[in-house]
């Protein structure tokens, strides 16, 4: 498993495992959680790359309509199993920034520090039923969305500081989605041009497809302000109990 760690799997997008930072009660069990853009151009060598990595299970944060435009070519292998909440919120997808007429980029970015911090709210049961995934798998559950960085960066987060890790740590976990950004670059340009926005502004194309730390302070500001932190969040918000918060670090720690 540790030489797999590093090893890119075909046919996936940003999929990587999540890095195993210092917690406050030791430290991230290396391989113990994954993350992911879709699946989309997955095919038998990269089945078995997941198989090899034993990620097997797979939580799809993507609303209804890019599930039903896009399936997932895992819902038909056998032994995967592919976990999701239906929901139809588009919030944490590009579609709503590319909409915006006469948008520059830092209008860009601003919706997309927006988006970060309403899906906080908007995400509650998705989050929840993700979590409760992760705490409830024996093996690594690789958490995904279209692109592996909005939605899913989210999710990786919130794990990361229930679970003690610093800010620092996090961010740099998050910041890693860059080294995607030719592939993410291309797969915006490319997706299904004019179904959903019609051509894309060169000019938003950046803030859109980078990993840009001023998104994720937005979303922990929101944590803090509004929620009292992620444990608080947790429990009110998601509904998760005490017991299985400590599940869940039990589950992915080292």
């Amino acid at each position: 498993m540790s030489d797999l760690v590093d090893q890119p799997v075909p046919g996936t997008l940003n999929f990587r495992a999540v890095v195993p930072v210092a917690l406050r009660d030791g430290g991230l069990r290396r391989g113990a959680l994954w993350r992911s853009g879709a699946f989309d151009g997955i095919g038998a060598e990269g089945l078995q790359g997941l198989r090899a990595r034993r990620v097997t299970t797979v939580f799809d944060l993507r609303a209804d309509i890019e599930k039903a435009r896009r399936p997932s070519p895992l819902l038909a292998q056998p032994g995967f199993t592919v976990a999701t909440f239906p929901h139809d919120f588009r919030s944490g997808d590009l579609v709503e920034v590319m909409r915006r007429p006469g948008a520059v980029a830092e209008d860009a970015a601003a919706v997309m520090m927006a988006i970060y911090r309403r899906l906080l709210r908007e995400f509650r049961g998705v989050y929840a039923l993700c979590l409760r995934t992760v705490i409830a798998n024996e093996t690594p559950v690789a958490i995904h969305c279209t692109a592996g960085k909005d939605r899913t960066g989210i999710a990786v987060a919130l794990i990361l500081d229930l679970l003690g890790a610093s800010r620092d740590d996090i961010v740099a976990d998050y910041l890693r989605t860059n080294a995607a950004s030719d592939l993410l670059r291309a797969k915006i340009l490319h997706r299904d041009q004019g179904s959903d926005y019609g051509p894309v502004p060169a000019g938003l194309v950046e803030p859109v497809i980078t990993a840009d730390p001023r998104y994720l302070a937005a979303m922990f500001e929101t944590l803090e302000s509004d929620f009292g932190g992620s444990h608080a969040y947790a429990s009110r918000v998601l509904g998760l109990s005490g017991a299985e918060l400590d599940a869940l670090a039990r589950r992915l720690l080292a």
